[in-house]
């Protein structure tokens, strides 16, 4: 059975994989047979499908060349795929300035109506590569935890230029 940190990650991954987020979430709303809303309400972790849609999605991430897993130290040192709600809150605050500056683009797109900067803006993605948000996430618990030499200003420095990054 899918444990919900590995059902998001393949999820993430499937939508990823899509032209632009938009296409990616209504290929799998088609396929699962749910509204646009509820995948997108799974990729906010406002709600959980249930454990067999969970196993599907994480088999289909698999044959679409998802990578496997990925494991990080919680802070008594033990391998866990499981995300505190602070390291969960850096990738929905990330995900919240993403989708603030792609509305505010398509807005001004529209505004100005420029069909061409209206595609570009509906094609930034708000959900990041798992690898940054990861890195971001591991530097984090670091600090917490005393064990490493950088300092807050960086990690925060960088936390902000991700998270308003337009690609």
């Amino acid at each position: 059975m899918a444990s919900i940190e590995a059902f998001r990650q393949r999820l993430e991954f499937i939508v990823d994989q899509a032209d632009t987020e938009r296409e990616g979430i209504r290929a799998v709303a088609r396929r699962r047979g749910v509204t646009e809303r509820t995948v997108q309400r799974w990729l906010d972790e406002e709600t959980v499908p249930s454990a067999a849609v969970r196993e599907s999605v994480r088999r289909k991430g698999r044959r679409m060349g998802a990578a496997r897993l990925a494991q990080m130290r919680d802070a008594s040192g033990r391998l866990t795929t499981t995300v505190t709600s602070a390291d969960r809150n850096v990738r929905s605050g990330i995900r919240a300035s993403r989708r603030e500056i792609r509305n505010a683009a398509i807005a001004a797109a529209e505004a100005r109506g420029d069909r061409e900067a209206l595609r570009r803006a509906r094609n930034i993605r708000v959900n990041l590569d798992r690898r940054t948000i990861e890195d971001l996430t591991f530097r984090r618990q670091a600090l917490r935890n005393r064990t490493s030499d950088e300092n807050w200003g960086n990690w925060r420095s960088d936390y902000d230029e991700t998270a308003g990054v337009i690609f």
